[in-house]
C-alpha cells in the first residue's frame, strides 16, 4: 500500500492514511521540483488486522480492530505507528499534459 497523509480533513479517522494504489496517493505525494513535475512518495508495509469502517471522530479503532477503512476498502486508517514499516522511497516524473 502506499501512504498519504489526509492534508483534507480525517474523514475515516484520526491516523495515518494509506491507500491501496499509487493513482490514490499522487495527489498527496511530495512535490519537490520548482518545475512541479517531479514527486516523492513512501512506500510502506501495513499490519492492518481486521478493519471496520471509519468516522471522522475516531482516535483509535473499535474494541477487537487494528484499523478503519473507507467504504471499498481502498483506503485504510492506522492509528498505531508500530503497524506502519516504511518500506521504499520512490520518486517519480510525471510529463505535463498527460
Amino acid at each position: 500500500m502506499y501512504a498519504q497523509l489526509s492534508l483534507v480533513a480525517h474523514v475515516f479517522g484520526k491516523g495515518a492514511y494509506f491507500a491501496s494504489t499509487a493513482d490514490l496517493s499522487h495527489p498527496f505525494a511530495e512535490n519537490g521540483a520548482a518545475s512541479g513535475t517531479e514527486y516523492t512518495m513512501l512506500l510502506c508495509k501495513l499490519v492492518t488486522g481486521e478493519s471496520h469502517l471509519g468516522a471522522s471522530h475516531l482516535t483509535a479503532p473499535w474494541s477487537g480492530f487494528y484499523s478503519a477503512r473507507n467504504d471499498d476498502g481502498s483506503y485504510m486508517v492506522i492509528f498505531d505507528g508500530d503497524a506502519i514499516l516504511p518500506y521504499a522511497i520512490i520518486k517519480y516524473t510525471v510529463e505535463l499534459g498527460r
